[in-house]
């Protein structure tokens, strides 16, 4: 004889069940909250933009540590009387798996690609010049401080052909050498932001 719904009674959640879904709760609302901080980022950190950059893959991991948190510390035991319960995890499993494929899409394609090299630093330290690889090919961006707290200060615009020395002949004056010359860019001395950049073609 079935047990009528309005009888049930959910027996007690185990220790390590309520163990794991509380560390997967703690880690789903850590990586949002890295999905957030990557893709606001409002000091532009170069490590932010390198290591969370890509909100939709963040996204990804922190919708799989929820639906993990859930389904290890919310279990159904009976799916007629927690009917609710069902739901929410089939709406969890969906949504995850629908931003999972965005995430292996964007990957895929790179659309988020960020990986900085520094050529060049300043004698004091707090200046440099990276040749970052993203979407579209390669780029000079100017970064100022130095270690974790280094801040993309912006684009100093794309590099022709595959050789590009660059040297700070100044604390904010940069020379870059390419295959079709030779250049002087220049920094704002309060900020490092870039002031002159390359041309927008390849001899300036």
């Amino acid at each position: 004889m079935s047990i009528p719904a309005t009888d049930f009674y959910a027996p007690p959640v185990t220790r390590w069940r309520r163990t794991a879904g509380l560390v997967a709760g703690v880690l789903a609302l850590l990586a949002l909250a890295g999905t957030v901080l990557g893709a606001w980022n409002p000091t532009s950190l170069v490590l932010v933009h390198q290591y969370l950059g890509d909100p939709v893959r963040d996204l990804f991991f922190a919708m799989l540590l929820a639906l993990i948190a859930y389904w290890v510390g919310v279990p159904v035991t009976s799916e007629a009387a927690q009917h609710g319960r069902v739901v929410a995890r089939a709406w969890l499993v969906v949504l995850t798996a629908l931003v999972g494929v965005a995430a292996l899409t964007t990957w895929g394609l790179a659309v988020f690609r960020y990986q900085p090299q520094v050529i060049a630093r300043s004698a004091d330290g707090q200046r440099a010049v990276a040749l970052v690889t993203v979407l579209r090919g390669r780029q000079l961006h100017a970064f100022a401080g130095s270690g974790v707290g280094a801040r993309d200060q912006g684009n100093l615009g794309r590099p022709c052909g595959p050789s590009v020395v660059a040297e700070f002949t100044g604390d904010d004056e940069v020379r870059v050498t390419t295959n079709y010359g030779t250049f002087d860019l220049r920094l704002d001395p309060a900020t490092g932001r870039p002031v002159r950049g390359l041309g927008p073609t390849c001899s300036g």
